[in-house]
């Protein structure tokens, strides 16, 4: 039911795919996604060998997402594909503060996989009236690195983009606002900045990151969640640990796991 409903969703919106098993294939993007149905995603297959002749991007698309993520999951995918209407971020303005404090938090909550997060530093790019894309910042904190020195560090928490819309070079122009303030910060502790951030390997390789002159500097290994099967809802195992499970029907699944990204301000 799961693998019929995603192709009935590609062909409704007239996109062409390939299929080798549970992977689909889009080549003109250079982008796989591979199903992961509840009954494997204990234990997802990792090795899954497409014969692709060119390095693609892969997407693992897991059972609950598919019915959990709604329309705003559904249009990610098609932007994933070409389905999207582009906003120039050059063409933008950019707000920031603490002012914007809840108009980024709802953003993130309607638009974010994972919604809101506290963060310290928050930053929103406006096309005419609209909200088209945020980014939010950890507050820094000292962090010796084996060259001897000790950085300002801050996190990238959370990037996100109106659904159905490319927001080119949206990434890129939030970054450069923040590192701008960020430096300032950095010269008044006597400290060079850096920022680190984690990409999500369910959804992507972090090639953003790497385009904006990141590094890979690491792994976080996969995180096992009980998931509820009316709801698909995911719990961690921590806060299964607090339910009474009694009468429910969950099962085990293991993410991706995360790749972690460090960026150096020259």
């Amino acid at each position: 039911m799961f693998r019929r409903s995603f192709e009935e969703f590609l062909e409704s919106n007239g996109v062409e795919f390939a299929v080798q098993g549970n992977c689909f294939l889009f080549p003109e993007h250079h982008l796989e996604i591979l199903l992961v149905p509840k009954d494997c995603a204990a234990h997802p297959d990792l090795g899954t060998d497409t014969g692709a002749a060119a390095p693609n991007d892969r997407l693992y698309l897991y059972e609950d997402r598919w019915y959990s993520g709604g329309d705003i999951l559904r249009s990610r995918i098609l932007s994933r594909v070409g389905r999207f209407r582009s906003v120039f971020a050059r063409k933008c303005k950019i707000i920031s503060g603490s002012s914007i404090a809840p108009q980024v938090a709802q953003f993130l909550d309607q638009y974010h996989a994972y919604g809101n997060a506290q963060c310290k530093h928050r930053y929103a790019l406006v096309s005419g009236e609209e909200v088209v894309a945020v980014a939010t910042f950890s507050k820094p904190r000292p962090m010796p690195r084996g060259d001897g020195r000790t950085y300002l560090s801050f996190e990238w928490v959370r990037y996100a983009s109106i659904p159905g819309t490319r927001v080119v070079g949206g990434m890129g122009r939030l970054l450069k606002a923040f590192l701008k303030d960020a430096a300032a910060m950095g010269l008044e502790a006597g400290m060079p900045v850096e920022v680190m951030s984690y990409s999500d390997n369910e959804w992507s390789t972090g090639g953003a990151y790497l385009q904006l002159g990141f590094k890979k500097i690491g792994e976080r290994g996969p995180v096992k969640y009980m998931v509820d099967s009316n709801s698909y809802q995911r719990y961690s195992v921590r806060k299964f640990s607090l339910l009474d499970p009694k009468g429910g029907d969950f099962y085990e699944i293991s993410n991706m796991g995360s790749g972690k990204f460090l960026y150096i301000c020259p």
